[in-house]
């Protein structure tokens, strides 16, 4: 009976792995790591208010590096993706 739960779990956790590597690819399929985005962008990725980002963004709370240009403030998709790791 034991064996057989072992057996199981190793079963369960090769599925798990095998899953991992999947989203792992899909991610980067959909979001290659040289992708630029916009800070609206990097809102909707974060789960945050275009407000909050931005008051993080003004006081230092919010360490990515970001390219500002006339118009738009544009973050490297890889920067946001380390800060995230690096937060978790």
């Amino acid at each position: 009976m034991e064996e057989k739960l072992i057996a199981k779990l190793d079963t369960i956790e090769a599925l798990l792995r095998e899953l991992t590597v999947r989203v792992q690819k899909i991610e980067e399929a959909v979001f290659p790591e040289d992708q630029v985005l916009t800070q609206k962008e990097v809102c909707r990725l974060l789960g945050l208010s275009e407000r909050t980002f931005k008051r993080m963004r003004d006081t230092g709370s919010l360490e990515i590096p970001y390219q500002q240009t006339a118009r738009k403030i544009l973050f490297k998709k890889s920067d946001v993706m380390g800060w995230l790791q690096n937060r978790a």
